[in-house]
């Protein structure tokens, strides 16, 4: 009897089917989740990414708005010098008569005159000479080095010592001098000083996403003050300057 309600169980049970995949509604539910969520995220990761724009932009405005003071308080002249290529600036101090040049020209002019200055100096002189002209890395609260945040990059640099705006190596000048080292083009590296007077070059910084050149924001310092404006956009250095006279006070010739 127990053999037979045993056997009547096994043949009245209904037999179980084994599931395999996704049905066609399970597969579309899924991929709208998908969707749905790749929607929230992307704006979410943009909006990290202007996050970091904004706060890097802040950061180098707090150390032009710190240079300022410093430089006035301990009478020395600060330099920040953007390194273009690798993406980060660091801040460096020298000798309170420091000079900066109106163009290239005078740039070039002068160290021709100082090439000839040495050769009528004493070792001592000339050493004395050129600490007047040197300047070292100074600790700032952010560090030795502030490097730009991941995904950003430097487009240009901006002051009268230069012509025109100065750029980092594209990636095709990059190439070749990786095959051709001994080829005389270091890396670039733009200055911008803050004088003892609390005196600023006119500076205009230009930064960008690494992915999008039309996305990115403009660092402007005005000269006089050593104000700081931040735009969000990419402003043309001829825009930025025009209400400045070209010309500005003699600083002295050394």
């Amino acid at each position: 009897m127990t053999d037979c309600l045993r056997g009547c169980v096994r043949r009245g049970a209904p037999r179980q089917r084994v599931r395999r995949g996704m049905t066609l509604i399970e597969l579309m539910v899924a991929i709208a989740i998908m969707l749905l969520f790749f929607g929230i995220m992307l704006p979410s990761m943009s909006g990290v990414l202007l996050l970091k724009q904004r706060q890097a932009a802040r950061d180098l405005a707090l150390i032009y708005a710190r240079l300022h003071d410093e430089a006035i308080l301990r009478n020395r002249t600060f330099r920040i010098a953007f390194h273009l290529d690798e993406g980060f600036y660091e801040v460096e101090m020298g000798h309170p008569e420091a000079l900066i040049h109106a163009n290239p020209d005078d740039r070039e002019a002068f160290q021709e005159r100082l090439e000839e200055m040495k050769e009528d100096l004493t070792e001592e002189e000339w050493a004395k000479l050129q600490e007047k002209y040197a300047f070292v890395p100074v600790e700032t609260a952010e560090g030795a080095r502030v490097q730009l945040p991941e995904g950003l990059r430097f487009v240009s640099v901006y002051t009268p010592q230069y012509e025109e705006p100065l750029r980092p190596h594209t990636p095709e000048e990059r190439a070749r001098l990786k095959e051709r080292p001994d080829e005389d083009d270091p890396p670039r590296v733009a200055y911008s000083h803050v004088f003892a007077s609390g005196f600023a070059e006119y500076t205009l910084v230009q930064v960008v996403n690494d992915e999008d050149e039309r996305d990115g924001y403009t660092v402007i310092v005005d000269p006089l003050s050593g104000k700081v404006e931040l735009e969000p956009e990419l402003v043309d250095k001829r825009e930025a300057f025009k209400d400045i006279p070209r010309e500005g006070p003699a600083l002295g010739d050394g």
